[in-house]
């Protein structure tokens, strides 16, 4: 879920019956009770009647096991509302979900060859279907949180009705984290129309840390988004409904915490490599992040950096990392929207997010930092493993995390769609004259566009 700084999940609160589930997760007879709670149907939905969790609480083995199939190439249509569709609300398409795994590369600075599995949303026009289960094991097809969205389907064919080449927003969770982790956003750029990939990060998941922090995951964490980007742009097999159907030149990365960390990498934010080697040759100085340069073999591929220009947009949220880049921010070119939270206990805005956006130079980034918003406000974590992580944005003294997903959503595709498809609709936010709720305040660097 996320890096450095005295971490939530350091001391993570492991209890009975989620050590019971993770042990459990393979059998189809797992819950999430206990742990999490959404409104809704979990299976075949028809839009009239709810579905007892009871009744559906496993899905058949074969359709838990089925995410990674080929999809049907098309769906039985429903009507959709005429474009230009309003950004401040869910949009017209309803949700598919599959699991693409097996993906692997070998790293740059590497000779082992690195696995990664990918979890992806896309529009479908599908109106009943599989349930989802969220937190999969990395390389597994088996979750075992249950998503009761009554408008997401494991595997539904993809609609008709999406655009010919559709935009990509490739997401990185935080340290200890899970794919799924942000799936307000997720979920939301999928029902406007986009395809959204996220991967997991192998070794720096919730399944392989358990709330430790593995800041050595920042070499190839960069890495695992070119990869997927490799994946989905170059390496489908023809028969897959995606095939060729992303826009190549309408690609976001976003990430919360390690993943915000991974979206500014993959952006071109410098790494001060010689710097940090040598403050980490004194024991009395040594940085967190020592970590990244203690492997010679591996100095090089920091010294080059990590970006990829087939990103256009970059969002990352709660992003740590500054004790790595040390003022490289101001190289990333990438119009980037910075989202953080003033009472972020985790990453604080004194160490991380104001030095990170005090480094960065340019008018095309923004920034906005939510007063009363904590670290997991930008995430979906307190709903998911809400028992099992201590408080910094769970708790009802902080922001409303309704309110919080709908100003990340709305600001997001404003910001995206402004940089990659030239629309200026939503110009008011993106100035700052209406910034959706009173405790946001909103920066741009060097006063102009």
């Amino acid at each position: 879920m996320t890096m450095p700084q005295p971490h939530p999940l350091v001391r993570i609160l492991l209890l009975p019956s989620l050590v019971a589930l993770l042990s459990a997760c393979g059998s189809d007879d797992v819950d999430s009770s206990g742990l999490s709670s959404f409104p809704g149907a979990e299976s075949s939905v028809d839009g009239s009647a709810s579905v007892d969790p009871d009744a559906t609480s496993s899905l058949p083995s074969s359709a838990a096991d089925a995410t990674s199939s080929t999809l049907s190439s098309s769906a039985e249509p429903f009507p959709l509302p005429e474009r230009p569709w309003s950004i401040r609300e869910q949009g017209p398409f309803n949700i598919g979900f599959r699991s693409i795994l097996g993906v692997t590369f070998v790293p740059r600075g590497s000779d082992t060859e690195r696995t990664i599995a990918l979890r992806v949303w896309y529009p479908t026009t599908a109106v009943d279907g599989l349930g989802v289960r969220y937190a999969h094991p990395p390389n597994s097809d088996r979750g075992f949180l249950r998503r009761r969205n009554p408008a997401l389907f494991l595997n539904a064919p993809l609609a008709r009705e999406a655009d010919e080449r559709m935009p990509l927003l490739v997401f990185s969770h935080g340290n200890s984290g899970i794919a799924e982790q942000n799936y307000s956003l997720t979920e939301y750029f999928a029902s406007h129309g986009w395809v959204v990939v996220a991967p997991d990060h192998t070794d720096n998941t919730f399944f392989d840390n358990v709330g430790a922090i593995n800041l050595g995951s920042g070499f190839v964490r960069p890495q695992d988004i070119s990869a997927t980007l490799d994946h989905v742009l170059d390496e489908l097999p023809a028969e897959d409904p995606l095939y060729q159907r992303i826009d190549p030149e309408a690609i976001v990365v976003a990430g919360h915490s390690f993943g915000g960390f991974t979206s500014l990498a993959v952006t071109g934010a410098a790494f001060a490599v010689d710097e940090l080697v040598a403050v980490c040759e004194d024991p009395a100085q040594r940085s967190r992040f020592c970590d990244l340069v203690d492997d010679e073999a591996t100095l090089d591929v920091f010294r080059e950096g990590f970006l990829d220009e087939r990103v256009r947009v970059s969002i990352p949220m709660t992003p740590g990392g500054h004790d790595a880049f040390r003022g490289g921010e101001s190289a990333i070119r990438t119009p980037t929207l910075v989202m953080t939270g003033a009472r972020d206990a985790t990453l604080p805005n004194a160490s991380e997010g104001d030095p990170i956006w005090d480094s960065m130079r340019g008018a095309q980034h923004i920034r906005l930092d939510f007063a009363e918003a904590g670290h997991f406000t930008f995430s979906n974590m307190c709903d998911l493993f809400g028992p099992v992580v201590e408080n910094d944005g769970c708790e009802d003294d902080f922001m409303d995390v309704e309110e919080a997903y709908f100003v990340i959503n709305t600001f997001s595709m404003a910001f995206a769609r402004f940089h990659l498809l030239g629309d200026d609709s939503e110009r008011a936010l993106l100035d700052g004259e209406d910034l959706l709720h009173p405790d946001i305040v909103y920066s741009r660097r060097d006063g102009e566009r």
